[in-house]
């Protein structure tokens, strides 16, 4: 019987140390001037530590054609750039991908655990995608340029290797775009109109959530671009457009595997001192 209730007790152990979670921890960039949150305009790369005293880094990384990005960017604050003002909070990309639709930028979101290089184990991840659409530029009632937001490469880092699909939500309303291959490695969110002239009101149409479900991750990424498939060739040189990144969240850190097998070891080296027999005497 002791041998049987030990073993209960280590079971019950390595259950509460495996499924030990936390309330979501999200990273927004609602202020500014918030150093927890702060991003130096044009930088291509930002740590933020122990995001909402979880014990895991979130480090935003942007790789590419980064040399087209405008002036100022990445940035915070639309104002600070002197593209006037927008409400939503956000990481923005503002780019000009000239005259090859090819061109793109990569952005990649890592979790580490705090204060190392070790990555840390992460589930319940999703995004916010700000400002995804569609934009013609006109002359005397013709067009002349277009550009039409493609985000695609979606996919999350699986722990232990292979990447994980997500899936889109559009976060308010009629969207400003098409989320294409939802579900699958493929999946694809692409600018179909204005958003600024969608029959939804305000900017929410152009904005989506995409999520990781109860994959465990160490990362996602995607790419953003111009989606080019323009049946009039001479409309093929984009002029400027830009999208953002709004938030991050994940709801359970998971143990990394070593750590919960030294910490069972323990448990084990414990009931078997625990179940010796007694010495007579």
């Amino acid at each position: 019987m002791t041998y049987l209730r030990s073993f209960l007790v280590v079971a019950f152990m390595w259950v509460v140390l495996i499924g030990k979670g936390q309330a979501a921890v999200t990273l927004s960039f609602a202020d500014f001037a918030d150093p927890l949150t702060a991003w130096t305009a044009g930088s291509l790369s930002q740590t933020y530590t122990d995001v909402d005293g979880s014990g895991v880094d979130i480090v935003i990384s942007i790789t590419g054609d980064t040399g087209n990005f405008a002036a100022g960017f990445p940035a915070l604050d639309m104002n600070a750039v002197g593209i006037g003002p927008d409400d939503r909070e956000a990481l923005w990309f503002r780019i000009d991908s000239h005259a090859t639709l090819a061109e793109s930028i990569d952005i990649s979101v890592d979790f580490l655990l705090t204060g190392t290089s070790d990555a840390a184990s992460v589930t319940g991840v999703e995004a916010t995608l700000l400002d995804i659409d569609y934009q013609e530029i006109l002359a005397f009632g013709f067009p002349v340029s277009v550009f039409r937001d493609d985000i695609r490469n979606i996919e999350g880092d699986l722990v232990g290797g292979g990447t994980a699909p997500a899936t889109a939500t559009a976060i308010s309303g009629t969207p400003s775009f098409a989320i294409v291959n939802d579900g699958a490695s493929n999946m694809r969110l692409v600018g179909n109109e204005d958003s600024e002239q969608s029959p939804t009101a305000g900017f929410e149409s152009g904005d989506a959530t995409i999520l990781f479900g109860e994959a465990v991750v160490e990362g996602f990424s995607y790419t953003y671009g111009n989606d080019g498939s323009f049946d009039d060739p001479t409309l093929q040189d984009p002029t400027l457009q830009y999208t953002a990144l709004g938030s991050v969240t994940f709801t359970t850190v998971v143990p990394e595997p070593s750590t919960a097998v030294l910490a069972v070891l323990g448990l084990a080296l414990l009931v078997v001192r625990r179940s010796r027999p007694k010495a007579c005497g």
